[in-house]
């Protein structure tokens, strides 16, 4: 009987058919990849400011959207836009620059998970659908009319809540080591 030897491999195929692991294994072995190796608190510092500023993004964002599906009365899409968008634009750069230490830190083990390239794809979508809501409904918001939210934009801030969650649920399924 053959034995199937492709688990016993002693080096794994630097290409696994979505990146060259060679790629990201330049990028752990780089200046990056190595700080939250050699300063201590940096990897927990990069690990709390994603946590944070995860519920600060989903927090603005869950405002927002509930705004635009009408669900907040009290609150004009445009007046609630003005506020939240800037607190999660701000959000989102934090978790990106702390998720990207902490993805430098063990590139090869991280983006060789399906977990992580799902994640990162629901990020593209959810970040096309933000390009859709604000290319058809204008940097300010004034093409938002004072009633309530067109079908479209309805849609769009639904559709933003399931991927962010989305995002979210498939973060807390990635295996740091």
């Amino acid at each position: 009987m053959a034995t199937d030897n492709r688990f016993l491999q002693a080096e794994p195929d630097i290409r696994d058919g979505w990146v060259h692991l060679e790629v990201l294994a330049t990028l752990e072995a780089s200046w990056l990849g190595n700080l939250p190796r050699t300063i201590p608190w940096l990897g927990p510092l990069a690990s709390v400011l994603h946590v944070v500023a995860l519920v600060v993004l989903l927090s603005a964002i869950l405002a927002f959207d509930i705004t635009v599906l009408g669900l907040d009365p009290g609150m004009h899409p445009r007046r609630a836009g003005r506020l939240l968008l800037p607190i999660a634009r701000g959000a989102f750069a934090l978790q990106a620059a702390s998720g990207f230490v902490l993805f430098a830190a063990a590139a090869t083990t991280i983006g060789a998970e399906p977990t992580f390239r799902l994640k990162l794809l629901l990020v593209g979508v959810a970040l096309v659908n933000v390009a859709f809501f604000h290319v058809r409904a204008g940097t300010a918001l004034d093409r938002l009319p004072t009633g309530p939210s067109p079908n479209w934009a309805r849609l769009s801030a639904g559709l933003s809540l399931l991927v962010w969650s989305a995002v979210t649920i498939a973060g807390c399924f990635l295996h740091y080591p």
